[in-house]
């Protein structure tokens, strides 16, 4: 059996890789060397993600109707530039561009600020039952956004909240997250355990309490078990609570254009989750 190494070196903005395959048998070693160079994209950010399950085969059209009404209204709306197309491609963003995507029948769409790599990116992407809502908020963007970003970012949330809980239950990985490449260093408490249903990074979390039926209901009683303890754990001293209905915005710091205030932020609330999972 072939035996396979591969060392990397990575700086900020280049990658220099060199992969070696060795292949041995009793009497006999070949080893080949590869390597290439090329340019890595690096951003720093935060990306806002809502993901909604929804009921009904033809729940999307009653929806749309709801995003040509929200995203208008959105604090990034004046500087989007960009809707994609039917086919994928980017056009500019008239009003009559903009209806035309949001009610068509593809699977997913996107609203950017340019062309090539935007600092500013509005996604929607369906599949089944499952629609997602991300926005991503990059670079020159997210610097001048200032200390006002976690306020616009609030409103957002609690717009899309108020205008599709009746239309959808919203899962548990929704929130706002520290976006990097190369990631964000921060301390990390142990190794988490894989469970698809949270994210550990984030630092603002939208907890929907009607999660906990929703997986019972799906023949998840482990998840909803969890999802129960989650919804229940009392954050730590200094987190910010928003409660509305059935759901609860958890906010682990108004500073979202800081890097060592996401850094903690994100540590604090992997603690929180891993202490709440394991009902402590």
């Amino acid at each position: 059996m072939p035996v396979v190494s591969d060392t990397r070196r990575h700086t900020r903005h280049v990658a220099r890789n060199t992969a070696t395959l060795q292949f041995a048998d009793d009497r006999h070693c070949w080893r080949i060397a590869i390597g290439y160079s090329g340019a890595v994209q690096t951003w720093k950010g935060v990306d806002w993600v809502l993901d909604c399950i929804c009921d009904g085969a033809d729940y999307y059209p009653a929806l749309a109707g709801q995003l040509l009404e929200l995203l208008p209204e959105a604090f990034f709306w004046p500087d989007l530039a960009h809707v994609s197309s039917a086919s994928g491609k980017l056009v500019e963003l008239t009003p009559a561009a903009f209806k035309k995507t949001v009610t068509a029948t593809g699977r997913a769409w996107e609203l950017t600020s340019s062309t090539a790599n935007p600092p500013l990116k509005f996604r929607c992407h369906r599949l089944a039952n499952q629609i997602s809502f991300k926005l991503e908020v990059h670079d020159d963007y997210w610097r001048e956004s200032g200390a006002g970003l976690a306020s616009s970012l609030e409103q957002l949330s609690l717009a899309f909240v108020a205008a599709l809980r009746t239309q959808a239950i919203f899962a548990s990985k929704s929130g706002v997250y520290p976006s990097f490449n190369p990631d964000l260093e921060y301390p990390h408490r142990d190794e988490p355990p894989p469970l698809p249903i949270f994210r550990y990074d984030l630092v603002m979390n939208v907890l929907d309490r009607r999660m906990v039926q929703r997986l019972a209901a799906v023949n998840q009683a482990e998840a909803s078990a969890m999802m129960k303890r989650v919804c229940a754990a009392a954050p730590p001293r200094g987190v910010r609570r928003v409660v509305e209905g059935e759901q609860t915005l958890l906010f682990w710091t108004d500073d979202l254009h800081d890097e060592q205030a996401l850094g903690r932020a994100a540590a604090a609330h992997e603690r929180w989750l891993d202490k709440a999972l394991e009902g402590k």
